[in-house]
């Protein structure tokens, strides 16, 4: 069984490679962390300003994280190894038992030590056996193209040969942290976007949360169609617009006023602002 004690902090020898892989999803991140810190659900906590537990559970959940092997006990261990230690746990409690941003991004860093998740070699053996076929590319496809394949027993084999042990992977000796950081952010971000266009933003709220992988793949449609419509009428609009103007003549000596243009007589030329009319 695993040590309840809390973990060293992470080496220093990893800082960077970590900082680069946390920073490429950054943006969707924020956006993930202020929807869902938004509520007060312990009635400690700040609404909006730093997420509690049950909006950690709700976070997770919603994004499929909870499984066989990444349960709710390790859910619960990745969110109070994360929080802030504190010197009187009375007159700052809430800190104790509360997420800010950075300790959102550490929450991050230790389901990526607890989850089983692919390696690359898993990618290529995937792309081989199904010649090409599998259009995989990030970790939320993945695990939706093996539940595909056997449901809930194809997830649990993988889980079984991936297991992870977390006082390993904290180390230099275990697996990059980095590669498994951003397998974390890859999961997160693709089972909560809801658009597909592989990012988190304010738009994606606007659909209803869904579980399994075919109703997210029917709501991204939903939203594809949307945004199609949406670009389609703007075209529209603005090809309305040219086809209106023409015609228009907004030429020095109109006073900066449009003015419909009519051609002029063959026999009259302008020349200097002089007119001249020709000889017959």
């Amino acid at each position: 069984a695993s040590c309840l004690c809390a973990p060293a902090p992470l080496p220093w020898s990893l800082a960077v490679s970590t900082f680069q892989a946390i920073l490429k999803y950054e943006k969707s991140l924020r956006e993930i962390y202020r929807v869902y810190s938004a509520n007060d659900d312990d009635a400690l906590s700040g609404k909006g300003s730093v997420m509690s537990l049950p909006e950690w559970t709700r976070l997770l959940t919603d994004a499929g994280m909870i499984d066989s092997h990444f349960t709710k006990r390790e859910m619960k261990l990745c969110f109070l190894w994360s929080t802030m230690f504190v010197t009187d746990e009375v007159r700052r409690r809430s800190k104790m038992v509360s997420m800010s941003f950075v300790d959102f991004l550490e929450g991050i860093g230790r389901i990526a030590v607890f989850k089983p998740l692919p390696t690359e070699e898993d990618y290529m053996e995937l792309f081989k056996t199904s010649e090409g076929s599998v259009d995989v590319n990030d970790c939320a496809h993945f695990f939706d193209h093996i539940w595909s394949i056997g449901s809930e027993f194809a997830l649990q084999r993988f889980n079984e040969t991936h297991e992870r042990d977390w006082r390993l992977d904290e180390t230099d000796q275990g697996r990059p942290l980095h590669d498994s950081i951003q397998y974390v952010c890859q999961l997160l971000i693709g089972r909560l976007d809801r658009d597909g266009d592989g990012t988190i933003s304010k738009g994606d709220w606007k659909y209803k949360t869904v579980t399994g992988a075919a109703e997210r793949e029917e709501v991204r449609q939903q939203a594809r169609r949307s945004k199609r419509a949406s670009t389609e009428a703007t075209t529209r609009g603005k090809r309305d617009s040219t086809l209106s103007s023409r015609g228009s003549d907004s030429r020095p000596g109109t006073g900066g006023r449009s003015r419909t243009w009519e051609p002029q007589p063959e026999h009259k030329r302008h020349t200097a602002g002089v007119t001249h009319v020709a000889a017959g």
